[in-house]
């Protein structure tokens, strides 16, 4: 003997494995069951039970048309009392008979931490709570569901989006919008999802829909926060760094992708640091950050790209050279670009009157470079440099990403660094790392070596290629 009820959607009553839906004449008698199933570990009282269903009657009135739709439901399913435990004070469902119920499965799954969790609870929502009736203590409980649904489906997003399953984040997405048509934000977190899954036109399509829906239904236009967003977005690919890159599944690094991605919400909350990848040669290190800069270009985040290498590990400020190389020329004044002719002597031949930077005999006028350095890198925020191979970075290049990553720069910038642990680092690179932890502005991550099973997965997802060209980056 057991009970199942489904309310979700629409509501079906089981009870031994009979569907009873129809046997219980009359849409209050069914209520009532589903309204004792909620709560199926409570009891009811009787006076609490009345006034929820018939709140504009009289206490005496409502009490006695309870006792007549027990009495109708006893009529129509005589076993119901096996199922109920019903007594002159309260009304709840018998403890002692098993029961299940879609709501308390869904409550119970959209309060997991799994992705299975969520997906299970995503699945269990059918539609709303009873639909058809109309008292309000149901639709109290239903609202509350429905705000569930959508916690659940936020969870889910950035569940699918650290997993970079973008057209699953759509997904859940688009189901999101389904319950808020007028929620801004879900409109910009599509746009970027489309972004990240190379779908420009669904960008824009995204947009256009925003701005319709809202001009025929608010009579207002796009928040300024989603130009900024769309433009950015829709930014030619000339602007934009070639990534040789494709879409092969991240295989055994969630959970360092998950630590990247939240040191980069930090970053852009204005909390700037440097996050360094660290392990032996071929660990995949490279392989990481060229991903996450991958996903950063395809929302259409300025990032720049450097390396080290020991052979010119004594030739000062190429990796910032490099970095500067990568990125457009703002418009700066002419005492900027005179800085900046120090590390990119083609900008005299682009800008015949710019005068001759002096040299650097103070400390004032090393400031003054760096503060020309920061503006142009810094001129589509925030920003993502990846600086690989850090081991071998000169000591003048560690001094500006210092200068970068200063505590009142206020910019929202991540710097992530590569760096052998076989490799021992030199004085000048213990100094730079001391200080950032200090700071509390340094993250370090080692990834782990990949299991036989991940290794074999890895294997199948990259099938026609060369993993270790595609996968094993120092």
């Amino acid at each position: 003997m057991h009970g199942e009820f489904q309310m979700l959607g629409s509501l079906k009553i089981s009870l031994a494995g009979e569907d009873v839906t129809s046997t219980i004449r009359g849409g209050k008698a069914r209520l009532l069951l589903a309204y004792l199933v909620l709560p199926y570990d409570m009891p009811r009282s009787r006076k609490q039970l009345a006034f929820d269903f018939w709140p504009d009657s009289s206490e005496k009135q409502a009490l006695s048309n309870l006792r007549k739709l027990l009495h109708d439901i006893r009529e129509a399913f005589p076993p119901i009392d096996r199922y109920f435990s019903i007594t002159s004070a309260s009304i709840q469902w018998n403890p002692e008979v098993p029961v299940y119920s879609d709501v308390a499965e869904f409550e119970r799954m959209a309060q997991g931490q799994t992705l299975d969790e969520l997906r299970r609870a995503d699945q269990l929502y059918r539609g709303e709570l009873l639909p058809g009736f109309y008292e309000e203590w149901v639709g109290m409980k239903r609202e509350l569901l429905d705000q569930t649904m959508m916690n659940v489906l936020e969870r889910l997003i950035a569940r699918w989006e650290s997993r970079r399953e973008y057209a699953s984040a759509l997904l859940a997405a688009n189901k999101l919008l389904i319950r808020n048509p007028l929620r801004e934000e879900t409109y910009r977190t599509i746009m970027r999802l489309h972004a990240l899954n190379r779908d420009r036109a669904g960008v824009m399509q995204t947009y256009l829909q925003l701005r319709d829906v809202l001009d025929s239904e608010l009579g207002i236009a796009p928040s300024a926060e989603t130009e900024r967003l769309l433009e950015r977005l829709t930014r030619s690919d000339d602007d934009l760094p070639a990534n040789p890159l494709d879409n092969t599944p991240l295989i055994g690094r969630l959970g360092e992708w998950g630590r990247m991605l939240e040191a980069w919400k930090q970053a852009s909350a204005g909390r700037s640091a440097l996050l360094l990848l660290k392990g032996e040669a071929g660990i995949g290190k490279t392989r990481l950050a060229l991903d996450f800069s991958e996903w950063a270009n395809r929302q259409g985040i300025q990032t720049a790209y450097a390396g080290c290498c020991a052979s010119v590990s004594s030739m000062s400020y190429t990796p910032v050279t490099t970095w500067l190389r990568s990125v457009p020329m703002p418009s700066l004044c002419m005492e900027a670009k005179s800085e900046l002719s120090r590390l990119l002597p083609e900008l005299m031949e682009r800008f015949p009157d710019l005068p001759k930077p002096s040299p650097l005999r103070e400390s004032w006028q090393v400031n003054r470079w760096y503060e020309a350095i920061e503006r142009m890198l810094s001129v589509r925020d925030p920003l993502l440099l990846v600086l690989d191979d850090i081991q071998w970075s000169d000591e003048g290049t560690l001094q500006l990403i210092s200068y970068l990553l200063r505590s009142d720069a206020g910019s929202r910038l991540l710097v992530i660094a590569t760096m052998r642990t076989e490799e021992y680092p030199n004085d000048a690179l213990r100094d730079f790392f001391h200080r950032l932890r200090t700071a509390r502005k340094l993250n370090e991550i080692e990834p782990a070596p990949f299991s036989e099973e991940e290794t074999k997965r890895l294997a199948a997802a990259t099938a026609g290629g060369i993993p270790a060209n595609r996968h094993a980056l120092l």
